[in-house]
């Protein structure tokens, strides 16, 4: 009887899967501002062409954003309900050692769950829609659609979670979002509140320093009022699930166990933050370190334990590749990549270096680089941590000259999206540093 239903529910999940994405593109307009070509799309990963991507199954065509944040909040569906085919669904594209397991998805189920249920002034249906709104709002800075709706206001960042928290803090701006101005009063000052706490990304990542902290040690958030903190978080666990929407349609590629032990290490360093933002850096930069066999205290370890989350690694083996990479260079460049990725050279910048990982993760993802995983990680350090360390060294010292402006971060998406047609060919070509735009463009030498 249960493979008759399984069966069943496998016919008719297409069938179910496009109403749901139809009905969700309709029921958020914002949507539609993703699915067009004037969308600063992701660079990491190969998009898929599918017929069956959630883009597809809504609008008929592939949009890069709007397959990411679709997943994002089908994800958020699987988590609320939190049975076991969601869990299926959830990590049906997933396979071996690395698979999420039914306890961390069930952590997960809790977690929001007991969110949904927190607010006296809010149901849980408002809650779960809220979250919804977050999700897809904070994605618009990438729409010329939304720049175009908000430039009216006052809100002209070209990073889109600047771009999200200045339209969150104006009185007026996020009023001309129709999702945002159809919620409760209760769940649009929910958002109003989450909107700047930091960018958990960067934070996984090690993508700046303790500064990153800052602003969620200074709400005050998870002394007050821990279940809106909790509210947050669980809308960025389905960002980071959904950040791969557009590579496959099965499930979600990003949201692993790896993917999960590193957000409860992350989580666990933000609840440490009421002790500074040096504390949280270094509760969460020790762990890094600590799975790649490396002690935080070693040599060059606040280099390595930055490269090793951005490049996602996890095991000793992955440690020691790592560190190969770096002792095949020469010592001017070892001392190059050292006052660029090492502790001072974050933790000195006014805003977050972006995509940095993603052109990581594309090279080690490149068959180019190497014939296994552990000799693209040593050929990737090798190659462009040389590359990419004069590239933060000339955006410095155009900071120091004032010739360019201190809250526009160096942004490296093109450069990701470069990688991945000419992984090693990138690297010969001159970087020119846009102080309009942030990204870093490549010239011909």
């Amino acid at each position: 009887m249960q493979t008759l239903y399984l069966l069943l529910l496998g016919l008719l999940a297409p069938f179910v899967l496009g109403n749901w994405a139809t009905s969700t593109y309709r029921a958020y307009p914002e949507l539609e501002w993703l699915s067009h070509g004037t969308v600063h799309a992701t660079g990491e990963g190969q998009s898929l062409q599918n017929q069956d991507s959630l883009s597809v199954l809504a609008i008929g065509c592939n949009a890069i954003e709007l397959n990411r944040t679709l997943l994002a909040l089908q994800v958020g569906q699987w988590v609320r309900a939190g049975m076991q085919l969601d869990y299926e669904a959830l990590a049906d594209c997933q396979e071996g050692h690395n698979r999420l397991s039914w306890k961390d998805f069930s952590t997960l189920h809790n977690r929001y769950n007991k969110v949904l249920r927190g607010f006296s002034d809010l149901t849980a249906s408002e809650v779960n829609t809220a979250a919804e709104v977050m999700l897809i709002l904070s994605d618009n800075g990438k729409s010329q659609i939304a720049h175009e709706r908000l430039a009216p206001y006052g809100i002209v960042d070209q990073d889109h979670d600047d771009f999200y928290a200045h339209v969150m803090a104006s009185t007026e701006a996020a009023f001309a979002l129709p999702s945002f101005a159809k919620l409760p009063t209760q769940a649009q000052a929910l958002l109003r509140q989450t909107a700047d706490l930091g960018h958990f990304g960067h934070m996984l990542h090690l993508e700046g320093g303790p500064q990153m902290w800052q602003k969620l040690a200074q709400s005050d958030l998870l002394r007050k009022a821990p279940l809106i903190f909790d509210f947050a978080w669980m809308v960025h666990v389905f960002d980071v699930a959904g950040a791969r929407g557009h590579v496959t349609t099965h499930g979600s590629l990003s949201y692993t166990t790896q993917t999960h032990q590193a957000l409860e290490a992350l989580y666990k360093a933000c609840l440490a933050v009421d002790k500074g933002e040096n504390q949280a850096y270094e509760a969460y930069h020790a762990i890094r370190c600590e799975w790649i066999g490396l002690s935080p205290k070693a040599l060059h370890s606040d280099v390595f334990g930055r490269l090793a989350a951005m490049m996602r690694l996890f095991t000793p083996e992955e440690g020691r590749a790592l560190k190969e990479g770096f002792e095949a260079l020469s010592f001017a460049d070892q001392a190059l990549v050292q006052a660029a990725f090492g502790f001072n050279g974050f933790a000195s910048l006014p805003a977050d270096p972006t995509y940095i990982p993603a052109v990581l993760v594309n090279l080690i993802e490149s068959p180019a680089m190497g014939c296994d995983g552990l000799e693209r990680i040593k050929n990737t350090v090798s190659l462009v941590t040389p590359w990419l360390s004069a590239v933060l060294d000339e955006y410095k010292q155009r900071l120091g000259l004032g010739s360019w402006p201190q809250a526009l971060p160096l942004n490296f998406n093109l450069v990701a999206r470069a990688v991945k047609q000419d992984p090693k060919g990138v690297f010969l070509q001159v970087p020119l540093l846009d102080s309009t735009t942030g990204f870093v463009q490549l010239g011909s030498l």
